[in-house]
């Protein structure tokens, strides 16, 4: 295994996502890293990573949507492994990462916008922070490094909400490469 591809992940700056997202009132939930095909295969039209238990999650939306029926309207979020079967590996690519997912029934997708551009903003200018329109939604990007995927799909005929409270090691990577800015109000406990 190439050292340099191993994810460096600074669970410091995790912990701060999780702080900030339950101060939001976000219910912070555990969620299964492994799950049936059919919870993959709505959100991923790749070829997903399997193990004895079933496909390992490439993101914990496919987690939320095994639980789904269990979930009630409220904000939630969940700090899982992702694994993917990235075809180049790089500084902004990994095989598997840790992400914090938001997630809740209905339309909230501006609201999880707002939300992880503010907790972005502690350590990356907000000026700074762009939202692009994607065919699946929508994007916050930092100088063209994706932060994180937002949007809206149905499940079982019911309208749900996604996207990315903090993805690491990219978000690491993204505050590694800022000119000329030193947050004043890090959110780091």
């Amino acid at each position: 295994m190439d050292i340099d591809n191993i994810p460096n992940i600074d669970y410091r700056l995790l912990a701060s996502a999780v702080k900030y997202y339950e101060e939001l009132d976000f219910d912070n939930i555990n969620l299964p890293w492994v799950v049936d095909d059919k919870f993959t295969n709505e959100t991923f039209s790749g070829e997903s990573i399997k193990c004895q238990l079933g496909s390992m999650i490439g993101s914990a939306e496919q987690s939320f949507l095994c639980m789904f029926d269990e979930l009630s309207d409220h904000n939630y979020f969940s700090v899982t492994p992702c694994w993917r079967n990235e075809p180049v590996t790089d500084k902004l690519h990994f095989s598997y990462f840790m992400k914090l997912e938001l997630f809740s029934k209905g339309d909230k997708v501006d609201d999880f916008i707002d939300c992880a551009k503010h907790f972005f903003s502690h350590y990356i200018p907000y000026r700074d922070l762009d939202i692009i329109t994607t065919d699946i939604g929508y994007d916050i990007e930092y100088n063209n490094i994706e932060l994180g995927s937002y949007g809206k799909r149905l499940f079982n005929n019911q309208l749900y909400s996604y996207g990315t409270g903090a993805a690491l090691p990219r978000l690491s990577y993204a505050m590694n490469n800022i000119i000329d800015y030193s947050p004043n109000n890090s959110l780091y406990i």
